[in-house]
């Protein structure tokens, strides 16, 4: 996998190269590196394994994009990225060095006033959102990541923009998020496998700024639904969330409630729900606290089965585009249980864009 890597980067350079050369289109690279050390402070993994003074070092993301733009309103983008995973979740089991193409698409700004469409693998329509409030991804996956398993980009086509004081993004996807799960041998009903049948998701999200004043104009009323299904239409993948955000200069703060129905893999189409509420305040120019709160029952109708998040942290902008973090995280289970039991991990993060 790390040949397919690196061929793939000196293919994209190559490529670039001759392009720009040729056709003088502008072509920008990025990327994105986290650095991180982990320790496990509870006697368990949350997954039930014995946690045995567990700690390691990690690249936990790799990412390589390349950005061309071959007019006023029309350019693509590409990104690979790498997991580098020897702890996946803290759960103290050996997980593949996976390189996979994370996006690739083309875009088309002013479609029509204020719109932009986007092809082929895109960003889903909820996640990079949520995302750019929390700002501290490479501390943490978001709870709609990690708990409900909403995929970060998506096979599809998508609309965005912005009318009045509501900004908007609509998609159509296949449903099933970017990679195939490891050993899933193509199992039609497996909610990470690649589309197999005719079914689509559609999704729509919309934040709302209702205020005009300097001082409200950061708050946002937000919304996401999704209609979806797995291999047949009794296979749900139905999602609600609904909250409010605010965002200014040195404070930012996003709660969310979550609902779900079915997961694109059971017959038996669970009803979730969750929340997640988090902040984060910069003092002293270049250095910030944060603090998380995550909720989240699967499936109402089994009980015992919930559990709840802590993260608290302080970190720092080092330089530009350069951050570092510590942090600690709790999870609480209702009942613990030979597999779900009571987790805690103290970690150094590092953060570095390019």
């Amino acid at each position: 996998m790390k040949k397919i890597f690196f061929v793939a980067v000196l293919l994209l350079v190559i490529a670039s190269t001759v392009i720009r050369a040729e056709n003088k289109i502008e072509t920008k690279f990025s990327g994105v590196i986290f650095v991180n050390y982990m320790m496990l402070t509870s006697e368990f993994a949350k997954g039930g394994s014995a946690a045995k003074n567990f700690n390691s070092f990690d690249i936990s993301r790799v990412q390589l994009g390349a950005k061309s733009k071959f007019s006023e309103n029309v350019g693509s983008f590409i990104q690979f990225e790498a997991n580098m995973y020897s702890c996946d979740s803290m759960k103290n089991q050996y997980t593949d060095n996976i390189v996979y193409l994370k996006q690739a698409y083309l875009e088309y700004k002013e479609l029509y006033p204020n719109g932009t469409l986007l092809f082929g693998l895109i960003p889903s329509a909820w996640t990079g959102f949520e995302e750019s409030m929390w700002k501290n991804r490479f501390v943490e996956k978001l709870s709609a990541d990690e708990d409900l398993s909403v995929p970060t980009t998506e096979r599809g086509i998508k609309v965005k923009g912005k009318v009045s004081i509501a900004d908007y993004e609509a998609i159509v996807m296949n449903g099933e998020g970017n990679k195939v799960a490891s050993g899933s041998g193509g199992a039609f009903n497996s909610a990470t496998t690649t589309e197999v049948n005719q079914y689509k998701d559609a999704a729509l999200r919309v934040a709302v700024s209702p205020f005009d004043s300097e001082d409200l104009k950061g708050i946002k009323i937000n919304g996401y639904i999704q209609q979806g299904w797995g291999a047949i239409v009794d296979i749900k993948r139905n999602r609600l969330f609904y909250g409010a955000s605010y965002e200014a200069t040195k404070l930012n703060a996003m709660a969310t409630l979550y609902t779900t129905e079915g997961n694109g893999a059971s017959l038996t189409n669970p009803k979730g729900s969750g929340l997640s509420i988090f902040g984060n305040y910069t003092f002293m120019d270049t250095k910030y606290v944060f603090a998380r709160y995550d909720s989240w029952d699967p499936n109402k109708d089994v009980s015992n089965n919930a559990y709840s998040r802590i993260i608290l942290g302080i970190g720092q902008n080092i330089v530009d585009n350069v951050r570092v973090a510590l942090a600690y995280s709790a999870i609480t289970q209702e009942l613990e249980s030979s597999s779900a039991k009571n987790q805690g991990i103290a970690s150094a993060n590092v953060e570095v864009k390019f």
